[in-house]
């Protein structure tokens, strides 16, 4: 029996940001929905706003040398 190991590698939490807002962006971009799919995409927005902004403050704390919130908490 072998043994397998992961390497995991996290990307910096300002790039994470950079893809969220990307993923916002391209949402946005969106045409002709019907009312609930617009609604679906500005409720996905919002998820991805208010995500980037967590990873936002994570990484002024990580800059400040203190622990990450990881992730609102």
């Amino acid at each position: 029996m072998s043994n397998v190991t992961q390497l995991l590698i996290e990307p910096p939490l300002l790039k994470v940001v950079r893809n969220q807002v990307l993923a916002i962006v391209n949402l946005s971009n969106k045409q002709n929905l019907t009312l609930a799919q617009a609604q679906d995409t500005i409720h996905s927005m919002g998820m991805l706003a208010r995500e980037a902004h967590d990873y936002i403050v994570d990484a002024e704390f990580e800059a400040a040398g203190q622990p990450a919130r990881k992730g609102g908490e």
